[in-house]
């Protein structure tokens, strides 16, 4: 896959930014029961590369960065089932090689995941969801070369790999009763962050800059939506009263100093529907 791109800068220059990126994905497995467990073996194999020329219309100065991936992955994935208790467990072991201008990295972690669900009755179920992933920071932050996003807003790449660990657990309910016409859904959700790259701003000219400084950062998001939904006249009145929220924790670097910073936001809402 090819993604060039022109774009024109604040002082009328262009940049040509031409991106290429090739993928392949190769997997196998086979299962089997044993003791009430559906156990499934699987395997798979990942290459992936990327590379970035970047140009400046009016010059004959090339920037080159190339970044590439190798990835292993091998594990069981545990299924159980009966009496309305569903629940699996993936444990895949995996072997990453990363490449990229300037460097090199391996790499051997386990990525779990987690999910079950519960019928409680013919009305009602609860489900429960855990997944942890390793993932390497965004190519832009990898190779070390600069490059316009806006026409006067710049990236430059540190030139070094680094890895963000996120966990993540989800908790939902539902309950739906046709016969009353009554139906409620609730989600939460957590989201911790760890060592995402620490960005910090600064000015050249009219242009701003935005590089990772080599720091971490640690960050969590919570999430929360519920509905409640009464329906009248055999469905053909509905009075629905819905609420999202969202709490972020984050670090931003401000004067040279990594300051924590908290966003909150809440939506509450009501809904008539007539057919």
């Amino acid at each position: 896959q090819k993604m060039p791109g022109m774009l024109s800068l604040l002082d009328n220059s262009r940049q040509s930014l031409d991106v290429n990126v090739k993928r392949l994905t190769i997997g196998s497995g086979f299962k089997h029961e044993t003791m009430g467990f559906i156990v499934n073996y699987n395997a798979s194999l990942l290459m992936e590369q990327q590379d970035a020329e970047c140009r400046m219309a009016e010059s004959d100065e090339i920037k080159v960065g190339s970044y590439e991936k190798y990835q292993i992955n091998i594990g069981p994935l545990f299924s159980y089932g009966k009496n309305g208790f569903n629940a699996s467990l993936n444990l895949p072991l995996t072997y990453q090689h990363m490449g990229w201008t300037g460097g090199d990295d391996n790499s051997l972690y386990f990525s779990p995941r987690f999910s079950a669900n519960y019928k409680i009755s013919s009305t009602s179920d609860v489900a429960l969801s855990y997944n942890y992933r390793r993932m390497p920071v965004s190519f832009r932050y990898i190779v070390p070369i600069g490059f316009y996003t806006s026409y006067l807003s710049m990236m430059q790449g540190l030139g070094e790999m680094t890895y963000a660990k996120h966990n993540n657990v989800s908790l939902s309910m539902k309950y739906a009763n046709p016969v009353s016409g009554l139906f409620f859904n609730a989600r939460t959700s957590a989201l911790f962050q760890n060592g995402n790259p620490l960005l910090e701003a600064s000015m050249n000219g009219n242009v701003y800059i935005t590089s990772p400084t080599g720091r971490r950062s640690n960050s969590s998001q919570y999430d929360f939506s519920a509905e409640l939904t009464k329906a009248f006249s055999l469905g053909r009145f509905t009075v629905s009263v819905k609420t999202d929220g969202m709490l972020i924790n984050h670090e931003q670097l401000i004067d040279k100093k990594s300051m924590s910073y908290q966003m909150r936001n809440m939506m509450t809402e009501l809904r008539l529907s007539y057919i």
